[in-house]
């Protein structure tokens, strides 16, 4: 069992040991820290994405699933995200596999079916928004179902301190710290930049989520002992 130490809960680019990956189904997975599986709602997904679902999701550095999601901003129609975060949902449930990372940009409601349904057919998943955008409000109806956290990134925080984020202002600054995590997402930002920048806007330091990192833990257990 691996003992992971990490303060940046997603990115793109920043691959060790500290750090958790994540790679769209069909790219080339790089480095030797842990990483999660997806399919991103931006991207057409390669032809054989199932196979290489299949392929690779044992893999002992896969330690989740995701990101997926739903977009209403960007990507393609949301109906073609509907059904494809539908396919991989139904393979996801039949892993071991309890952290779920979601991109959650607008159609909130829609993602909210989907994940409650998750809840409800996965034993004990979490859930982990990335780069969160969302309200209060939803957070907290999230929290209701179950483990969840929610993750800000380096360009996120920027906008909030800026004043530009009013919504997600007050999330950020009310939920509890161990709901909360951070990212460099597309590394704009250094994980330490971040991790000042929240220090700035909440007022006190956070450290790195532990409650995260014990999912990694319990899914490389059922991992090893399949």
């Amino acid at each position: 069992m691996t003992d992971w130490q990490i303060s940046d809960f997603h990115t793109h680019r920043n691959f060790s040991k500290t750090s958790l990956a994540s790679f769209h189904l069909g790219e080339e997975i790089n480095g030797t820290g842990p990483y999660t599986l997806g399919l991103h709602p931006w991207f057409d997904p390669v032809a054989n994405w199932a196979h290489d679902f299949e392929a690779h999701v044992m893999a002992p550095n896969c330690v989740g699933l995701g990101e997926i999601g739903l977009d209403d901003k960007k990507g393609p129609s949301l109906k073609v995200q509907e059904e494809r975060l539908d396919q991989f949902l139904t393979l996801a449930t039949h892993t071991p596999h309890r952290l779920y990372v979601f991109h959650a940009v607008g159609a909130f409601e829609k993602l909210e079916i989907r994940i409650r349904e998750l809840f409800k057919l996965t034993k004990q998943p979490a859930a982990l928004f990335h780069d969160y955008s969302g309200s209060l409000e939803f957070a907290k109806k999230m929290l209701s179902l179950g483990p969840c956290f929610f993750s800000y990134s380096g360009k996120r925080l920027q906008r909030i301190a800026q004043g530009r984020e009013t919504k997600t202002i007050r999330a950020f600054k009310e939920l509890l710290p161990e709901n909360l995590a951070l990212e460099t997402d597309d590394g704009e930002f250094v994980i330490e930049e971040v991790y000042k920048l929240a220090e700035q806007i909440r007022g006190g330091p956070l450290v790195p989520n532990k409650f995260i990192t014990n999912y990694f833990r319990e899914t490389q257990d059922c991992q090893q002992s399949s």
